[in-house]
């Protein structure tokens, strides 16, 4: 059955349409995963004439995922109705690859990430040092705060990464432990 959601509750995006701007919220239905359950979830909807007068868009989402390509990808089909009744399709597909070492070149990246984390904890190391050596005198240098900015940044930009990772495998393990509700 269909039932309404805010857009807080759906945490979708706004979207700007021919004839309107949507918000997020709206009637909403899971309609998978199985091929049976979707033709019957729709001949429900047709004998409940969910389509009526106000009606002003339909969105069908899609979420899937190519094993042999390791994409992900996300299709938004709207039809759009006008106050005058005329009937729009608008499609946004958008794919993305959530796994980041995939192809030859990624282990390539990777070795360059792994010399950059190297990079910055022996920068940490002689930054370490100098403070040590010049005590209170070290941050009176502007080659000091730079090199302190550069360190802050270094860590924040491998922080932010990790943080990045972990959300892409819990994405993962969700979509894949869901049986087929994200497809």
């Amino acid at each position: 059955s269909f039932q309404f959601k805010s857009s807080q509750e759906v945490k979708a995006l706004t979207f700007f349409g021919k004839y309107a701007t949507y918000g997020g919220g709206g009637y909403q239905m899971q309609l998978g995963p199985k091929q049976s359950l979707v033709l019957k979830h729709v001949d429900e909807l047709k004998n409940k004439s969910w389509i009526d007068g106000n009606t002003r868009a339909v969105f069908i989402d899609s979420n899937t995922f190519n094993a042999n390509s390791r994409l992900f990808t996300h299709l938004k089909i709207v039809f759009e109705i006008s106050e005058y009744g005329a009937i729009t399709m608008q499609t946004v597909a958008t794919s993305s690859n959530l796994y980041p070492y995939v192809y030859a070149l990624d282990y390539v990246i990777l070795c360059l990430q792994v010399i950059f984390v190297i990079i910055m904890i022996v920068k940490m190391v002689f930054f370490g040092i100098n403070v040590f050596k010049l005590k209170k005198k070290c941050f009176v240098t502007f080659e000091m705060w730079i090199d302190l900015a550069e360190i802050l940044l270094g860590i924040l930009t491998i922080t932010f990464f990790i943080l990045r990772i972990d959300k892409t495998i819990k994405a993962v393990d969700d979509i894949n432990d869901s049986n087929g509700k994200f497809l």
